[in-house]
């Protein structure tokens, strides 16, 4: 299975992303497939990001810094969406 996520790592986040996670999911037997409840790393836009998840590995809090330094905290619902941005 890591490998697995060394594939999705390295895929933009999206639609294509999101259904292969969900079908690795649906299709690991129970307790065998480990979410991801930290990431820490950059994205394709060469910002630095620290992701914390819930434990369905959605996540909730990010904290950012854009490739120009602009430094921003998002906080996320259950669903993934920005539900507040402090920035300074």
């Amino acid at each position: 299975m890591l490998g697995y996520y060394r594939i999705l790592d390295r895929m933009s986040e999206g639609l294509v992303r999101d259904s292969i996670l969900r079908e690795m999911r649906a299709k690991a037997p129970p307790g065998q497939l480990a979410v991801r409840r930290l990431f820490v790393g950059r994205d394709t836009s060469k910002a630095a990001i620290l992701n914390l998840s819930d434990r369905s590995g959605t996540p909730r809090l990010r904290l950012v810094v854009d490739s120009s330094g602009n430094a921003a905290i998002v906080f996320l619902d259950r669903a993934g969406k920005t539900v507040r941005t402090i920035t300074p």
